[in-house]
C-alpha cells in the first residue's frame, strides 16, 4: 500500500467543494461505473435478487450521471441528475482510476469490524483507463482503504435533483445480471457470520473481460 499516494487522496478530499465552477481537468478513464446495491435470496437460495441503490457512471467528458433509488426527504422514488463534477474531485478520482494501479491493492483488511449487516455495503466498480487498461471489483466497503471508500462516498453527496418519479425505481437488467455473477464467483453472500475476506475475493469477471 503507498501510504504518500493515498495521503494525497485524502488532502483532496479535505479539500473538495462542491461549489460550481467550470471543468478543465479531464477524466483518466473512459469508462467508469460505479453501483452500490442491496440483495436478497430466494426461499431456496438458488435466486439472488438485486436492488441497485446509486448508479453512477462518467463518460469521457466527465460528465456524471447519478440516478438513486434512495429516498428524498422521506420521499420515495427515483431521481435522475446529469452535470459536470468539480475539478477537484476530478483530479482525485484521476489519482486512484487510471490504470497504474490494481482496485485490489486498495482492500486492507480481512475482517469486519462490526457484525451488523447494515454495515456490508457492498461497491461494484467497472472502469476502463484511457491506456485502455480495465480494472472492476467487488468489495465490502470495509475492507477498503478509508480514503478510497471516503472518495467513492463523495459521489453520493453530490448535489442531486428531486424524486422525479414517486414509488418508481430505477432497474438496469444487464447491470444487475452482471452483478449477480459476480457475486456468485466470490461467494459475496452475508450468511450467519460475517464474510471473509477470502469469501469476498475479488473475482475475475465471469464473461467478456
Amino acid at each position: 500500500m503507498n501510504l504518500i499516494k493515498l495521503s494525497a487522496v485524502a488532502v483532496i478530499l479535505s479539500a473538495f467543494s462542491i461549489s460550481a465552477q467550470a471543468q478543465n481537468v479531464k477524466p483518466k478513464f473512459k469508462k467508469f461505473l460505479y453501483v452500490t446495491y442491496g440483495f436478497s435470496e430466494s426461499y431456496s437460495g438458488s435466486k439472488i435478487i438485486i436492488a441497485i441503490e446509486d448508479f453512477v457512471e462518467f463518460n469521457a467528458d466527465g460528465t456524471l450521471h447519478y440516478v438513486s433509488n434512495r429516498s428524498r426527504h422521506n420521499v420515495f422514488g427515483l431521481t435522475d441528475t446529469t452535470y459536470k463534477i468539480p475539478d477537484s474531485l476530478m483530479i482525485a478520482f484521476n489519482k486512484v482510476f487510471n490504470g497504474k494501479k490494481k482496485l485490489k491493492s486498495y482492500v486492507v483488511a480481512d475482517t469486519l469490524k462490526t457484525r451488523d449487516e447494515s454495515d456490508w455495503r457492498v461497491y461494484f466498480v467497472d472502469y476502463t483507463a484511457n491506456n485502455n487498461t480495465s480494472d472492476n471489483f467487488l468489495v465490502i466497503k470495509q475492507f477498503l482503504d478509508k480514503d478510497i471508500a471516503a472518495l467513492l462516498d463523495k459521489i453520493l453527496d453530490l448535489p442531486h435533483s428531486n424524486v422525479i418519479q414517486k414509488h418508481k425505481f430505477y432497474h438496469n437488467s444487464s447491470i444487475e445480471a452482471q452483478i449477480i455473477e459476480y457475486q456468485k464467483a466470490c461467494k459475496c453472500i452475508p450468511g450467519s457470520s460475517p464474510p471473509t475476506i477470502k469469501q469476498l475475493e475479488i473475482a475475475s469477471p465471469p464473461t467478456n473481460h
